[in-house]
């Protein structure tokens, strides 16, 4: 078998290929070629990638294809992201992608426009192991196939380096003989391998490959195979070897001789060329290859698209069959370049489909050379320029358009240059350039406009002396990104007008040749704005808190009025009928107490909001004047008081009794603010408030009216709960907790607001906020006698669901001298009024059980039997919060309220009460 080829194992195709592949392959390829891996990690390019990248790029490292440093456009010019190339969607998909735009930038920042084939690269189970990528610029006809024969011819002059060698071995497995090739091979001296076994001088497992190859030929039998075997000294081989057995004179096996060929170098150029062939066929481009007679000998998937012929129809033709007829004398022209070695590029010309139709097409002709350098034929790669002379034709007669526009164009840039000039003079933003060593450069007059310096003075200052140094941190850190290559930096900082006030900017900077533009916007009103905004919210959600807090207390002190009704009502009843001095002095003391826990809920409705207000228009400087002696009762004799309330104070609507509750809750908690003396002042000074210093929102006119005090002060922490029920920072036993709670809950309810200010050790200022009324002062009503007497017998519907209220209401009402017919709801009322029983007034609860309550019963009545008045009273509700409907009386009440509001709704038009 001397005289036959040897037989070359197939290797799988794969990555491995490419990493195992000559660089001097690579590099003859005329197209630019990468491979990576499938996380997209370069493991190999060639030259002709370096030209078209403008650099040569790290190997191995994922992160090169992902970064910033690399950059790559659409067609369009819109920025291509890696996970959106070729390259990332072969990776994912497993299939080719031929014909991709793709425009590369090189690190002078001109752009290559190139045209890209990508194919996978599987293992042999299939899995996707990486891409191989052929490029080349859509500005050059590459000379693809001349690269692929100069390749080709290394490949095989690679192949015909490979020595042959021989090895002779004896039957018990030691050497006879082996060439030095072998010995090269091995890596040791010829002598030293003489007569060692073959386990001693490849190895167990080298021996183990070869072993079952052994024992056929020792049987006789010739064989021929390839294998794979890892040298001591020059690592794994692949290699073809043919085993001949040897026999003695008696013609039994003594031995066998092996001729071994190195196929290493010859299987991986094979598969590169298998690889290379992928390449073309994979190329956009026709590519075709003819010999110098200009037969077709190869054809690509790609000529086929553009020419209309299966390669099984046109290999072996005369390239002629694509040329008109009328061009027939192209063809000796170019392949008499083609002989004397030159390249054809770009040549523009036209040729023919199989259907006969005629389009232009650019080509690129190279020669072919064989392994010695000798012209063999021609590669050809064809385009199709139809589009192209069709957007040429279409650019001449733009241009065309475009030259009779020159002179307008020209009056148009002048016109626009002093536009923008205008602009930059009356920009309201900051506009200017920075070095950044932050020093100003150039900047336009708003500068000097709001910032009020001039711009030689904000040239010789360094950008620390104008920034605020809150913002130093964050304005360096910006500058840092713009050095490290972010395109573009937003942030905001404050900088210092000339008189000291510091105004809020929006810059947005860039940088460009080591310099900084920047353009700031004014947004201190936007920042004022905000800091409004937040205010009110946190305002809305106080008032919420208190306003939910108020439901609460309001509730408590309806239930509470209702015991306390009970307790007042039957005192009252007794202490009429009590002789006995101690007996008298009994019920006082419960009526003290009632009357104290009467206070209790009218400052927990007061809070709440649901206590019914009699407002009117009072003069504070008189009203203060009048409580000055209960005031200066409740102070201690280390105490200096002093009242400044001027008389021209404007007049404000508000109830009078509960303001001048709220005085003395604010004097006894100053009083008690100061155990060891001090000073407490009142004082009144007018005031205009925004709309968002009041909860209504209303601004205007105020009246501050203001409780001060020297005594240790209110912690910061607690200054938000002090208006809450039941909160006090005294001591246990020493206050309920609803003094402010009042305060607030009046100031509230009558249009205004309280503001406390404290600071520990040095005392408390508790100020109301007042509306102005510009309505007459009230003329004081003269005092209510003891009690009103019912002049005649009048009978009076009571209705109450309360017995114990009920019967209170029913006893008093007999005292003054009426008939009472009592109920506990408005149905049975209204039963009582339908059965046509004497009713001269009806007296009911507000709040009454089933559908109706106090007020719909009082509409009814009126509706029905428009004569009979009607009275309400109450101890919780928020019918009232304007002025009633019907005259109201507040639980727990006095006999002699109680006759004077029955008198007045019986007797409207009278002055004076009966008795």
């Amino acid at each position: 078998m001397s005289g036959q080829r040897p037989k070359v194992a197939a290797i799988p195709s794969g990555i491995d290929v490419f990493i195992a592949l000559d660089q001097a392959a690579l590099d003859a390829i005329p197209t630019g070629l990468c491979v990576c891996t499938a996380e997209a990690a370069l493991i190999r390019y060639n030259s002709r990638a370096i030209e078209l990248w403008g650099r040569a790029l790290p190997l191995g490292d994922p992160n090169q294809q992902h970064g910033s440093g690399f950059r790559r456009y659409q067609a369009d010019g819109a920025p291509l992201p890696f996970a959106a190339t070729p390259v990332a969607s072969v990776l994912r998909s497993g299939q080719p992608i031929l014909g991709a735009e793709v425009i590369i930038e090189q690190p002078d920042g001109s752009r290559v426009p190139v045209l890209m084939n990508v194919a996978p690269l599987q293992s042999k189970s299939g899995r996707v192991e990486g891409a191989v990528c052929s490029f080349q610029a859509l500005t050059e006809r590459k000379r693809i196939e001349e690269a692929l024969r100069a390749s080709e011819a290394e490949l095989q002059s690679v192949i015909n380096r490979t020595p042959f060698m021989l090895v002779r071995c004896s039957r018990d497995l030691h050497y006879r003989f082996v060439s030095q090739a072998y010995a090269q091979l091995v890596g040791v001296q010829r002598e030293e391998i003489l007569g060692k076994t073959i386990a001693e001088a490849i190895g167990d497992k080298g021996f183990n490959t070869l072993r079952p190859h052994i024992e056929k030929v020792l049987r006789g039998e010739a064989t021929e195979f390839d294998c794979e075997i890892d040298f001591p000294e020059v690592g794994p081989r692949r290699l073809h070897i043919a085993y001949r057995p040897e026999t003695d004179a008696a013609g039994k096996v003594d031995g066998w001789i092996a001729s071994l060929l190195d196929i290493t170098e010859q299987s991986r150029a094979v598969q590169a060329r298998e690889q290379l062939a992928s390449i073309v066929e994979s190329s956009g481009d026709a590519i075709v290859s003819k010999t110098l007679d200009g037969i077709i000998v190869s054809w690509n998937s790609a000529a086929e698209n553009l020419f209309g012929y299966a390669a099984e129809e046109i290999i072996g033709k005369s390239i002629t069959i694509l040329i008109p007829a009328e061009l027939h004398d192209e063809e000796p022209k170019i392949l008499e370049r083609i002989r004397r070695g030159d390249s054809l590029d770009h040549y523009e010309t036209i040729r023919q489909r199989k259907d006969g139709s005629r389009f232009p097409v650019s080509l690129s002709v190279s020669p072919v050379k064989d392994a010695h350098g000798a012209i063999v034929g021609a590669s050809k790669i064809a385009r199709d320029i139809t589009a192209r002379k069709r957007a040429e034709h279409e650019r001449d007669r733009i241009e065309g358009e475009l030259r009779e526009l020159s002179e307008k164009l020209e009056q148009e840039v002048e016109r626009r240059t002093l536009e923008r000039d205008r602009i930059w003079n009356v920009s309201e933003d900051l506009l200017g350039v920075s070095n950044f060593e932050g020093y100003f450069l150039s900047m336009n007059p708003a500068w000097s406009r709001l910032l009020g310096w001039s711009e030689d003075e904000i040239k010789a200052m360094h950008v620390s002396e104008l920034r605020h140094p809150d913002d130093t941190a964050h304005s360096e850190a910006g500058r840092k990104q713009l050095a490290q290559g972010v395109p573009t930096v937003r942030m905001e900082n404050r900088l210092r007008h000339k008189d000291g006030s510091w105004r809020w900017l929006h810059w947005t900077m860039t940088e460009d040749n080591g310099l900084i533009y920047v353009a700031g916007r004014h947004v201190t009103a936007e920042k004022e704005s905000a800091a409004a905004l937040q205010h009110a919210q946190r305002q809305a959600a106080h008032l919420q808190k208190m306003e939910a807090i108020g439901q609460l207390t309001g509730g408590v002190a309806h239930d509470f009025n209702n015991l306390l009704m009970i307790v007042s009502g039957h005192a009252q009843s007794l202490k009429k009928r009590l002789s006995e001095t101690r007996d008298v002095r009994a019920v006082q003391a419960i009526e003290m107490a009632a009357t104290r826990g009467e206070n209790l809920t009218r400052q927990l409705l007061a809070f709440s909001r649901t206590l019914p207000l009699n407002p009117t228009v009072i003069s504070l400087a008189d009203t203060v004047a009048a409580i000055r002696d209960v005031l200066a009762g409740t102070m201690h004799v280390n105490i200096e008081f002093s009242i400044d309330v001027p008389a021209p104070t404007w007049p404000v609507c508000v109830d009078k009794s509960e303001l001048e509750l709220a005085l003395v809750n604010l004097a006894v908690n100053a009083r008690d603010a100061m155990p060891d003396g001090g000073c407490i002042a009142i004082t009144a000074l007018i005031a205009s408030l925004s709309a968002h210093d009041v909860p209504n929102g209303a601004a205007g006119d105020y009246v501050a009216l203001s409780v001060a005090d020297t005594g240790c002060g209110i912690p910061a922490d607690l200054l938000p709960r002090v208006v809450e029920p039941f909160f006090t920072t005294k001591g246990p036993d020493k206050g309920t907790g609803l003094g402010l709670s009042q305060v607030y809950g009046l100031a509230h309810r009558s249009g205004g607001t309280v503001q406390i200010a404290s600071e520990i050790g040095h005392g408390t200022k508790v100020t109301i906020y007042l509306p102005r009324s510009e309505a007459p002062i009230a003329a004081p009503s003269p005092e209510d006698s003891s009690g009103y007497m019912a002049a005649d017998p009048r009978t009076i519907l009571v209705v109450e669901d309360n017995t114990d209220v009920k019967n209170v209401a029913v006893s008093l009402l007999e005292q003054l001298g009426y008939k009472t017919i009592a109920v506990e709801s408005a149905s049975e009322a209204l039963d009582v009024l339908a059965s046509g029983q004497t009713v001269n007034l009806v007296f009911t609860d507000v709040a009454l059980p089933g559908q109706l309550d106090g007020l719909a019963l009082a509409r009814k009545v009126t509706d029905r039997y428009g004569t009979i008045p009607i009275v309400l009273t109450t101890g919780y509700t928020r019918a009232f919060d304007s002025d009633p409907e019907f005259p109201v009386l507040r639980k727990p009440y006095q006999i002699s309220a109680l006759g004077r509001l029955i008198h007045q709704a019986l007797y409207p038009h009278s002055t004076g009460a009966t008795h």
